[in-house]
């Protein structure tokens, strides 16, 4: 891994231009919202390669695919298209119809006519095998894609999901296409459209990319134009769980009796050594094995499954157990070794009885809470992690590293985030298999998830170590349970996370002006400087306080949002919903898209007022916060304000 020069940078000048001008303050702003030197260090993104998979080649010709709003193009599928084709000419029917009213007919191969060129292929037609094209489904995979331009016909190559990425790459071309949010993208009228000869590859970074926020999860088309699935889309579910499911496989209720030892000294998780006794140990490899065969005949499609720990921080304490962490220095070995047995059994069944559900399965197991640390060290004088006393994952048996503890607001470069970095580091030691589980979300703090948590600082640096390190699957887990407008600019979370899930090396402020602009029109400008000091109001109170950054950190302190910044920042938002005025009279749609995109935003600020200073201004200002509050609620649909909402009325 290429090291990295760490550079520390002051922050002095950006707090005294934050805080310049503020005014006479209330004893509870008192050394709270005042121009301090800020200790954080910035450092460089971790430098990877990807370009192999991001190979892009686009040459104007002389000729038009569509000229003056007209076109002589159709879009040709496969006879038998599979659901994401059909999906793919739908969007290309779709948005370039939006763009400048124009309508793409869709045929079948069957209907192509002999000496006709004008034809955008969509996956495996007939058009596109008879021009004999040099494609590697293998190294696409499942959602990568090829685009090429043979003669006048332009052929998007790949699978299904693939084929539906190639088509926003098309109108990206054409027409700017680009998937910010929900309600929000790019789309520029363009009449007149070259064609091009492109020779164009996109392989996403991230294999497997499961969308972590529920907004992203609204319905089929959202969650497709973030270039994202939902994570049952790829995960077998054992008995109706996909994680956390050991349980599942070894019901305590059913086995407990007759083999507690399967158990742990708590009873809480499994024992993978089975208290060292080896006839019990083979009986619980068996029906683990038992159970994953009967969910792999019925689930054919997907390609991942979990044997993992239950969602507590407990493990087995027997001697058997912690012989085996002492052995290899870890306690995660104790899983290691169960599923290589278990992953063994599978593969035999695949190469024999069970042939018929053969895959490129991965078998995951959680490296989580006390299993987070791998079963490896680092050598000094080879320069790397090498796994201790030779122990690995078998093929197909895969490390899904949930650092949960790691502190989000930092870089995995950052000293706070050491022993991250080295389970990543170790874990690549340890498997040819990885997958990684981040976390973009507050679990304790402010009705749960309702304030402003700052991981952006280190986001492109974690999806790059993901990347670096080989994870095939990457769920960067969000507000999963808020639906409705997401406040707290957990938005942009949504946009870069898919980004950066498919390019790690997107330029992060070239996506950020790219987002405010398109978000937030001609409110842009102050809606970035709210951004910009919730970020630096954010790492001046963690330093201040010495805050954790993980989590499970708590942000709902009265200390940590001064009124009088408060005030400042709702005068933004007023400030940007005048901006957007004009908006009402040149497109209402716009405008309230755009209206409820802000005052998504100002329902944490009414609210915090509300909470913490009640009593502190005027009974009418309180009153004008919760009025808003509750018609800002009814506009964006935000389930955590909505219970807040059902709390004031109960109180």
């Amino acid at each position: 891994m290429k090291k990295i020069m760490l550079v520390a940078l002051s922050m002095l000048l950006m707090f005294n231009a934050i805080f310049l001008g503020v005014g006479c303050k209330d004893k509870e702003d008192v050394n709270n919202d005042t121009t301090v030197q800020d200790t954080t260090t910035f450092r460089a993104p971790l430098s990877v390669d990807n370009s192999q998979n991001h190979i892009k080649k686009i040459v104007e010709t002389d000729d038009y695919l569509i000229q003056n709003g007209k076109t002589d193009y159709k879009i040709v599928i496969p006879t038998n298209a599979d659901s994401q084709i059909k999906m793919a000419a739908n969007e290309l029917v779709t948005l370039s119809r939006e763009a400048i009213d124009i309508l793409f007919e869709v045929i079948t191969e069957e209907e192509i006519v002999a000496g006709e060129s004008k034809y955008i292929s969509l996956g495996d037609t007939a058009l596109a095998r008879n021009a004999n094209l040099t494609i590697d489904y293998e190294r696409l995979g499942t959602d990568g894609y090829q685009i090429v331009t043979q003669g006048k016909t332009v052929y998007v190559l790949a699978d299904g999901y693939g084929c539906k990425h190639g088509a926003y790459e098309l109108l990206n071309d054409w027409f700017n296409y680009e998937y910010f949010y929900i309600d929000c993208y790019s789309l520029e009228k363009n009449e007149n459209v070259k064609l091009k000869n492109y020779d164009v590859i996109e392989i996403p970074d991230i294999p497997y990319r499961a969308g972590g926020f529920a907004s992203m999860w609204t319905d089929q088309t959202t969650i497709s134009r973030f270039r994202m699935r939902i994570y049952p889309e790829f995960f077998v579910s054992i008995r109706g769980a996909i994680f956390h499911n050991s349980f599942k496989y070894l019901p305590i209720t059913e086995h407990g009796i007759a083999h507690p030892d399967w158990y742990s000294t708590s009873n809480d998780q499994i024992c993978y050594t089975a208290r060292g006794n080896q006839e019990e140990y083979d009986a619980m490899v068996a029906e683990t094995v038992r159970v994953l065969k009967e969910e792999l005949s019925t689930q054919l499609d997907k390609n991942l499954v979990t044997f993992s720990i239950q969602d507590n921080t407990n493990s087995c304490t027997c001697s058997a157990c912690n012989k085996v962490a002492e052995e290899y220095g870890a306690k995660s070995a104790q899983i290691i070794l169960f599923l290589n047995d278990v992953n063994k059994e599978i593969r035999e069944w695949f190469n024999g009885d069970g042939q018929a559900y053969k895959r490129d399965l991965k078998l995951c197991f959680f490296a989580y809470f006390g299993f987070v640390v791998p079963p490896a060290s680092y050598n000094e004088s080879a320069g790397a992690y090498a796994p201790n006393k030779g122990l690995r994952c078998d093929d197909g048996v895969c490390a899904l590293i949930a650092p949960i503890g790691a502190d989000f607001t930092e870089s995995f470069d950052a000293t706070e985030n050491e022993e991250t970095r080295e389970a990543l580091l170790g874990w690549q030691a340890v498997t040819d298999n990885l997958a990684t589980w981040f976390y973009d979300t507050l679990y304790v703090s402010m009705q749960g998830k309702f304030t402003f948590y700052n991981t952006f600082n280190g986001y492109q640096n974690r999806f790059q170590y993901a990347y670096d390190v080989g994870s095939i699957w990457m769920f960067n887990q969000g507000n999963d349970g808020t639906y409705g407008g997401q406040m707290a600019f957990c938005n942009l979370k949504c946009y870069l996370s898919s980004k950066y899930a498919w390019n790690v090396n997107e330029d992060y402020q070239t996506l950020l002006t790219r987002f405010f602009d398109t978000m937030y029109q001609d409110a842009s400008v102050v809606m970035r400087k709210y951004f910009e000091e919730l970020q630096s109001h954010f790492v001046y109170n963690k330093a201040k306080y010495d805050e954790e950054g993980d989590c499970y950190s708590g942000w709902d302190k009265k200390q940590y949002w001064p009124k009088n910044s408060l005030l400042r920042w709702r005068g933004y938002l007023e400030e940007a919903l005048v901006a957007i005025e004009a908006l009402k009279t040149t497109n209402k749609e716009l405008y309230q898209s755009t209206y409820t995109h802000i005052v998504s935003e100002r329902l944490a600020v009414n609210y915090l007022l509300c909470l913490f200073y009640d009593g502190n201004l005027s009974d009418e200002d309180i009153a004008k916060y919760k009025a808003e509050f509750i018609a800002d609620t009814e506009i964006t649909k935000n389930t955590v304000a909505q219970k807040i909402l059902e709390q004031w009325n109960a109180a």
